[in-house]
């Protein structure tokens, strides 16, 4: 087995060496495996789903907790010659039961900390300690190996879509092998001592965690960061500096969360901070330049183009920037009528190359033609594209500025959300009679708001609750009723004048409660409990950063008090918390 990254041509194989045998692959919580007991698990595993049919173009759902599991039950599934199919292993059943229903797995590997029922959808389930261990299984078997080709599918992510309904994005090896043969090139070139210890921090259930996932091509070892310590920026910095740390890729609001918590020097210890998933501001972006000696870039990419598709190096310009294209990458700016825009106009962004994905899965032809063909000037042949629906200009200084979606696809805490999703969902909720949903307040990173006329009798909290059986948190916005959903010249929804507050809210949005008792009821509306005492620990009841955030909103709004977001991270307790909101003005 060879220790060099596989080319374009060539798909992921074991990555289990002789050289890193006995170096630590996977670190999570209290379970290190080396690299020769992670390929023990990896072709055990295999060997089960070989048996099970798994092969060339099958698909294995993969529903697992934040453990050393998820890198032995990705690589299995390659090993054994199939397709890698993450799931949210907390998103409402009804999104799990879509897509199982959709790909058609032939098997589910899950595991206990996981605890996803597949409803009798898939016939066959294969459990996993948080090792990676088969349930069961006394000692690995071999696995009649068919390695994948270059051109089968690797995993299949489901993103949002704009029917309100999840597609699945098919990715082949040979653009997840581009991808990491770019990273290397352009993240990691010439850093001496090369990297080591490399934070998996991204959900396992989104593209991003791929480009976390394939440092075990280069014999890295990763460090899981389990969800409690995602969500609060003290346990994050704390990780970062107990394992010393040297690569982190973040939100924009993550990173911002830890700014705000005063762990800028903890930042300065990272040797490598990748930023993405969500466009930075000018302040932010000004931040980061100061973090000198740490490689800061920010990344760009939809899912259907293998993660990320440009890079911008922080440090080299004052101005927030998604960069230039990653090496073998093609990006073209694009009018409606698929003409190439004019030099310093404004055009819809397309990819070409080799981390264009193949498509997506069972969709109708109006969603899959994103995916077409342009022919670039000077060229006879056309390309292979994908539109992405932003929108970009080129600077003079050759880089790309993002301008913003040309349809209504936004980015909030570093997951893609289609606004038309979230409004299918919420006309479905009893007593809306109108909705329409717009991103607010970029300063944190993006917050969904919706705008609701609503029957009587129903509340905002009812609608809210009632969108949490149906879409993952990240995607349920804080819900506010107004007599009439306005319109603009256009005849669309007019947004803006919702958000600039053109429309008086009913009174029954705003109870008349002292300040102390809005304040709880604002924990008890987010954290959906009964009752909060003065001792209660936000994050003890179930709250998270998308929380908190929503929370920080909430306070201002019905308190008018400016109350900074990192308020309830310093001050965890409701008394504290309540303390520091009745002293802000």
């Amino acid at each position: 087995m060879s220790t060099k990254m596989p080319s374009v041509d060539t798909p992921f194989r074991s990555h289990a060496t002789d050289r890193w045998a006995g170096r630590h692959a996977v670190v999570a919580g209290d379970v290190a495996l080396s690299y020769a007991e992670l390929q023990d698990r990896v072709g055990a595993l295999a060997a089960v789903l070989r048996r099970h049919g798994v092969g060339p173009e099958v698909p294995v759902a993969c529903a697992l907790g934040r453990t050393a599991s998820v890198p032995v039950a990705m690589l299995a599934v390659w090993q054994a010659g199939g397709c890698y199919v993450p799931l949210d292993p907390h998103a409402p059943a009804a999104r799990t039961r879509h897509i199982l229903t959709d790909c058609r797995p032939a098997v589910l590997v899950t595991d206990t900390e996981a605890q996803v029922d597949p409803d009798g959808s898939v016939a066959v389930v294969v459990m996993l300690d948080r090792t990676g261990r088969v349930a069961g299984q006394s000692a690995p078997a071999p696995a009649d190996v068919a390695p994948p080709r270059a051109l089968d599918l690797a995993y299949m992510i489901y993103t949002s879509g704009s029917t309100g309904v999840p597609k699945g994005v098919l990715v082949e090896h040979a653009s997840l092998a581009a991808l990491a043969e770019q990273h290397e090139r352009v993240l990691y070139r010439e850093l001496e001592p090369p990297v080591r210890r490399v934070a998996v921090n991204n959900p396992f259930a989104t593209d991003s965690s791929m480009s976390e996932l394939v440092h075990l091509a280069f014999g890295r070892t990763l460090y899981v960061v389990d969800t409690p310590t995602r969500q609060n920026p003290d346990l994050l910095a704390g990780f970062i500096t107990r394992h010393g740390i040297e690569v982190l890729d973040a939100t924009p609001t993550q990173v911002r969360m830890l700014i705000m918590a005063g762990h800028v020097d903890v930042l300065r210890t990272l040797r490598v901070l990748i930023v993405g998933g969500e466009a930075v501001d000018q302040g932010l972006w000004t931040t980061l330049r100061g973090l000198h000696g740490v490689r800061v870039h920010n990344l760009y990419g939809p899912t259907e183009c293998t993660v990320d598709v440009t890079h911008a190096d922080v440090h080299a310009r004052q101005a927030p920037t998604i960069g230039r294209p990653l090496p073998g990458c093609g990006i073209h700016l694009l009018d409606e009528a698929m003409e190439q825009v004019p030099e310093g106009a404004v055009g819809e962004i397309c990819v070409s190359g080799p981390q264009v994905a193949r498509g997506y899965l069972n969709v109708p032809d109006s969603v899959a033609a994103r995916f077409t063909t342009f022919t670039p000037p000077g060229r006879g042949e056309p390309v292979r594209i994908y539109r992405t629906g932003d929108r970009a200009r080129w600077a003079a200084d050759g880089n790309l500025e993002y301008l913003g979606r040309v349809d209504d696809q936004v980015k909030v805490s570093g997951f893609r959300v289609e606004l038309g999703e979230v409004e299918a969902a919420l006309r479905r909720c009893p007593g809306v009679r109108d909705a329409t949903v717009a991103l607010d307040h970029t300063d944190l990173g993006g917050v969904l708001r919706a705008f609701v006329v609503l029957s009587s009798g129903s509340t905002p909290a009812d609608v809210e609750n009632a969108l949490g059986e149906h879409l993952p948190a990240a995607l349920v916005p804080v819900v506010t009723a107004v007599p009439r959903i306005p319109l603009g010249p256009s005849g669309k929804a007019d947004r803006q004048a919702l958000l600039a507050g053109e429309l008086e809210v009913p009174a029954t949005d705003l109870p008349d409660l002292p300040d102390p008792e809005l304040v709880r009821a604002v924990w008890c509306e987010l954290l959906q409990v009964a009752q909060v005492a003065d001792g209660d620990d936000f994050f003890a009841l179930g709250g998270d950063s998308i929380r908190a955030t929503l929370m920080t909103l909430r306070v201002r709004q019905r308190l008018a008090r400016d109350v900074p977001a990192a308020t309830v991270f310093k001050h965890p307790t409701f008394g504290g918390y309540c303390a520091q909101v009745l002293a802000a003005r």
